[in-house]
């Protein structure tokens, strides 16, 4: 199904385990397996020489004479996609006053601002201001203090300067 979704023989990869245990244990290891070649008795034989490498890697011991129980056997397909690129946020070709939605009171510290109201989808790149201000979107709101520099960085992060105290 992969490859009718479009991915390329190379960009799939085949992933086998199985989760085992020495018969009595309450516990299992994950053994990962190697590309998937068919069950056949020397699969099987090496699944469980996996099995005592894992045991004797995390525990310092194994028994090879021991009787090696299968719990779980599981099988996936994993599709590789190309890394996402970061989004890129575009420059507004208007000033950022023309694109200021009103302005509006705000009381900071018990002192009194008129301050603009920005939508955030109207910030761009490199935009940049002095708070106070309040930045508005679908899911949250950016209240901007006053004397805190806030900017939209190439991603369309907002970014907030905080002055150092003085």
């Amino acid at each position: 199904q992969l490859s009718a979704a479009g991915f390329a023989d190379d960009d799939i990869t085949h992933r086998l385990s199985v989760d085992a245990r020495y018969a009595g244990q309450g516990y299992e290891l994950t053994v990962l397996l190697p590309e998937p070649a068919g069950f056949d008795g020397a699969m099987i034989a090496r699944i469980h020489e996996l099995f005592h490498q894992e045991h004797e890697r995390r525990y310092g011991r194994s028994d090879k004479g021991a009787t090696v129980e299968w719990v779980a056997l599981r099988a996936g397909v994993v599709g590789r996609v190309p890394r996402p690129r970061p989004p890129v946020a575009t420059r507004p070709a208007q000033p950022l006053e023309e694109r200021m939605l009103a302005r509006q009171p705000m009381i900071w510290s018990g002192r009194s601002y008129d301050a603009p109201v920005f939508d955030r989808p109207n910030l761009g790149r490199g935009d940049r201001f002095t708070g106070p201000a309040l930045v508005l979107q679908a899911d949250a709101s950016v209240a901007v203090p006053p004397d805190v520099t806030m900017t939209v960085e190439v991603t369309g992060d907002l970014i907030l300067h905080l002055q150092s105290a003085r």
